[in-house]
């Protein structure tokens, strides 16, 4: 099971940052994580060379004043914490720093915005998402700063478990939250898709579709069933969904995107990885898909620390 003791919570100085820090503290007096950083990236500061010999203070005046106004808002947003609150400020590229910042302070889930209309950021979010070393959770500009009910898109797998224990200690906190479990799978069409080649052939699949459906349906709704009975949900209200995927015009991420709109989701928690089975959803690419076209929900993605390790080697260059 993944933990989020340590929190990294990259900010940008702009107004995106008041939803970010709000949320965060909604999640913190719920979590109660150890810590937290206040991190913001600065872009390095193009300064002519005649400048930077005749001010060669100005880059690190810069920076103490960036530092010392996330110190202010750290005193505003983060008071009555039991966490440690440290900031950081960095200067460099945005992905990079994050990176190294995540990887050598160990961090546990890092927490990142996304504006209505951004490019810079939102190209740092969705590269964290794929290539992060924890967990990452991302606020939309638009999110509502409250929790009332919580979709989990399941398949099986250990993250899956995980984010219902997420699920279920959120819920427990907030009264009145719900969790909604979903779990997609394929209908029979993608199967007999694969298995026709003559035309009697196409003709005696269809008429076995009718039965093929039910039996997948009977099948997937019996694994739900047991997934739910691994887990102490008496204390949580639960609801259970199951959704047979069947336009392949139209994917995953979309289909369980509609279905957290239109139930009202304000919460979804998912992993960054699935299990890899013909029968089961892969979250790890429905989860970045997600995130792309997600604009008012935010999305947890649970990842376990130091998964990515040779990986983020590889983008640091050792």
């Amino acid at each position: 099971m993944t933990t989020l003791q340590h929190w990294t919570i990259a900010l940008d100085t702009s107004t995106i940052d008041k939803r970010i820090l709000e949320y965060s503290l909604l999640l913190a007096n719920i979590l109660k994580p150890r810590q937290i950083d206040l991190v913001i990236v600065e872009s390095v500061m193009d300064i002519p060379a005649v400048l930077d010999a005749e001010l060669p203070d100005l880059r690190g005046n810069h920076l103490s004043v960036v530092k010392r106004q996330l110190q202010e808002t750290a005193d505003v947003f983060m008071k009555g914490l039991s966490a440690k609150v440290y900031c950081h400020v960095y200067e460099g590229n945005s992905f990079t720093e994050l990176l190294k910042h995540c990887r050598d302070g160990e961090t546990d889930l890092l927490v990142m915005g996304k504006k209505a209309k951004s490019k810079g950021q939102g190209v740092v979010v969705r590269k964290m998402a794929r290539k992060g070393p924890c967990s990452l959770l991302v606020v939309p500009y638009q999110a509502a700063v409250s929790i009332h009910r919580i979709m989990l898109p399941v398949d099986f797998s250990e993250y899956s478990r995980d984010a219902v224990h997420k699920a279920s200690n959120l819920s427990k906190s907030l009264l009145g939250s719900s969790i909604l479990l979903e779990h997609v799978y394929q209908s029979s069409d993608w199967y007999l898709d694969q298995t026709y080649e003559t035309t009697f052939e196409v003709e005696e699949h269809l008429q076995k579709k009718e039965t093929l459906d039910q039996k997948l349906e009977n099948y997937h709704r019996d694994k739900l069933l047991d997934f739910v009975k691994e887990f102490s949900l008496n204390d949580v209200q639960m609801e259970t969904k199951l959704t047979s995927h069947v336009k392949r015009q139209e994917s995953i991420s979309h289909l369980i995107m509609q279905d957290a709109q239109s139930l009202k989701a304000d919460l979804i928690i998912m992993g960054a990885k699935g299990k890899n089975s013909p029968i089961a959803v892969l979250m790890g690419s429905v989860a970045e898909k997600i995130n792309r076209l997600n604009k008012k929900i935010p999305l947890l993605i649970l990842r376990k620390k130091g998964e990515n390790t040779s990986l983020i080697r590889t983008l640091l260059g050792y």
